[in-house]
């Protein structure tokens, strides 16, 4: 199993140094989102490539909805450039309650949105001059006008079952926030394969990562609660039938569905106990964190990226522990 981050980008200093911390510390790769209105990913990202030598950078994820894929493929290939050839691009349909929606941006189309794009930036990656016409994205002889890194690999994020299913189909990796208990990777692994069947494609080259939220925390009860209002969002932006998957009990989905709907997560939040915090995170000691760790491995994910929260001592607290305390225990079991 590899090791992942991903942290919302802060005051830059600080940016730098938690992802200079988690090469020091072995992760794999150190991702940054492209959502809501912090700062902007593409320019933190370009400043940790000069900062870091060897951890792979990832843009996890942005949207074809608020960035044109033209100017997609030439950020991520720049990053690229910047970094020596360690760049990771994910795309996904983006937070339409958080996000799109105060853009005034449609979310509609998403699996035909992302599908196209991932088609356009590879080209593009490869050199081609693409020519594109579909009624979202329209290209007349587009080509980048510097040298690219064709196998710069694309990831696929989503719940989405359609959307899982496009990343089996045509992905380097497919992402799935908040899908770690069995049920959940269930589900998750199963929508991959469908699309890994329908192209014919070898599924053991598609790396498989679990997105997920993860509190390495002495005050277990502290840590829950500071996570109520993020796990409203998680199961209040997904379908009735993927919480479910989760574990999350049908009164309490109808519950936080209809707060959620009417006030976002800080209303659904009062519906959401410690059992759907530990549906949708990981939370706890060191100990209890490498158990939930272990039942990853044993699902068959090929990677956990760490999303870390809360202040600077937080993520750096966490990402410690967990390189210390945690992954030892996974690497014992494993051997």
């Amino acid at each position: 199993m590899r090791f992942q981050v991903c942290f919302l980008p802060g005051a830059m200093p600080e940016t730098i140094r938690l992802a200079q911390l988690c090469e020091d510390l072995g992760y794999d790769c150190v991702w940054l989102p492209d959502q809501t209105f912090h700062r902007d990913p593409f320019v933190a990202l370009a400043a940790i490539a000069g900062a870091t030598r060897r951890i792979q950078i990832g843009l996890g994820v942005t949207t074809p909805y608020a960035r044109h894929p033209v100017q997609i493929a030439r950020a991520i290939a720049t990053i690229d450039e910047l970094s020596g050839g360690r760049a990771i691009l994910g795309l996904g349909a983006g937070n339409k309650k958080m996000f799109l929606d105060k853009l005034g941006l449609p979310q509609d189309r998403a699996a035909a949105r992302i599908r196209e794009t991932a088609i356009v930036t590879r080209r593009l990656l490869a050199g081609e001059s693409v020519t594109w016409e579909s009624p979202d994205l329209t290209l007349n002889d587009v080509k980048l006008e510097f040298p690219a890194r064709a196998g710069l690999p694309i990831y696929i994020a989503s719940r989405a079952p359609l959307m899982l299913s496009v990343g089996g189909e045509m992905a380097d990796g497919v992402i799935a926030e908040a899908l770690f208990t069995p049920g959940g990777i269930g589900y998750f692994l199963e929508r991959v394969q469908q699309g890994v069947t329908a192209a014919g494609r070898d599924g053991a080259r598609i790396d498989t990562v679990c997105w997920q939220v993860v509190n390495v925390a002495d005050d277990r009860a502290r840590g829950v609660e500071s996570l109520r209002p993020w796990a409203a969002h998680i199961i209040g932006a997904s379908s009735a039938e993927i919480a479910g998957r989760m574990g999350i009990a049908p009164e309490a989905i109808a519950a936080i569905h209809a707060a959620y709907i009417d006030g976002g997560q800080n209303a659904a939040a009062r519906h959401v106990t410690e059992r759907e915090v530990d549906a949708v995170a990981i939370v706890g000691d060191a100990d209890h964190c490498a158990e939930k760790v272990r039942g990853i491995a044993a699902g068959g994910v090929s990677t956990i990226s760490l999303l870390v929260r809360g202040t600077t001592a937080d993520k750096e607290y966490t990402l410690r522990q967990f390189a210390k305390q945690v992954i030892p225990q996974i690497e014992v079991a494993r051997a």
